[in-house]
């Protein structure tokens, strides 16, 4: 399959016949009248396309659309001219159908990634998450490496692919400040790039002060990121008992839900601490000791804490 830009004006979106059509795509009317269910998907043409495979069931996002966009879209004779018409629709609807509903092979994921249009390359990216395929994203798409790293678990034999300066760089620093919510899947992603110690937990300490104080709720993924982090740098931990949890009798009585969630980051970091070798010891690791027989001393009889 060959791929050349195409615009608006090209022979073949230039039917007469189809004009209206295209005008109603640009105009955002793309249902047909009466549809159960119209769709809209937030982020980049790459996300709709990944969320519309993971939530949208394809004939049904077929059936809403009307008959006009759909034999315009079926009518045309190749995949650059179907996306040539996605392109002019800003919901992303049309080219979220294109991907979940029709086939495609490796040349032609391929072909969109090596095109020189971005919106083909970002349809391409989608359909290599679709397929679970990230070896096919060129090594220099740092941005479709990284849209693969937060919407799949990379498996042992695709890691190489992602182990570059470039894309350590970025991808870390990049998931704590651009995600609101971090699947167990981006923490696999990590704890597999630091077990070959692609990310430098030296480094990267402050990233990981910052994951443990802005995370709410700590499962047993973060506990296997945060041991290896601590196996590979012991000394991190003195960076983590320095976060200010508000474990105190006063935050207790007047606003316990924050206190209750303090005491269990608390007793996270407390599994970290007791991970450390034998005979490490230093005046933050004696200091929280401490504050932890306090607090076992002072709520002893509190059965709302698994202690």
């Amino acid at each position: 399959m060959k791929l050349e830009s195409g615009k608006m004006g090209d022979k073949s979106l230039n039917n007469q016949n189809d004009e209206a059509d295209l005008s109603k795509i640009e105009n955002g009317n793309l249902f047909r009248e009466g549809a159960d269910y119209t769709y809209s998907f937030t982020g980049d043409v790459t996300d709709a396309c990944i969320d519309a495979s993971r939530y949208v069931n394809p004939y049904g996002l077929r059936h809403s659309l009307s008959a006009e966009i759909i034999n315009l879209v079926d009518g045309k004779a190749n995949i650059q001219e179907r996306l040539d018409i996605a392109k002019l629709d800003k919901k992303n609807v049309i080219a979220a159908y294109l991907v979940t509903y029709q086939h495609y092979t490796i040349n032609d994921i391929y072909n969109l990634l090596v095109s020189e249009d971005e919106y083909l390359v970002s349809i391409g990216v989608g359909l290599a998450v679709i397929n679970d395929n990230p070896l096919i994203i060129p090594r220099s798409n740092i941005e479709g490496l990284y849209k693969y790293f937060r919407s799949r678990e990379i498996k042992s034999d695709q890691l190489i692919h992602f182990i570059s300066d470039d894309f350590i760089s970025c991808s870390f620093r990049r998931m704590l400040k651009e995600e609101r919510v971090i699947f167990t899947w981006m923490i696999n992603n990590l704890i597999s790039l630091m077990d070959v110690d692609a990310i430098s937990v030296d480094q990267n300490s402050d990233l990981f002060v910052s994951l443990l104080r802005d995370k709410d709720y700590l499962n047993e993924t973060h506990m296997a990121l945060f041991l290896l982090a601590i196996k590979k740098r012991p000394n991190l931990i003195e960076d983590i008992l320095k976060l200010n949890l508000c474990i105190d009798p006063f935050t207790k009585q007047y606003n316990y839900p924050k206190w209750l969630k303090e005491v269990r980051k608390f007793f996270f970091i407390s599994n970290l601490r007791d991970s450390l070798p034998e005979g490490y010891s230093s005046g933050e690791t004696l200091l929280f000791d401490k504050r932890k027989s306090e607090l076992y001393r002072i709520n002893k009889n509190d059965r709302s804490l698994e202690m």
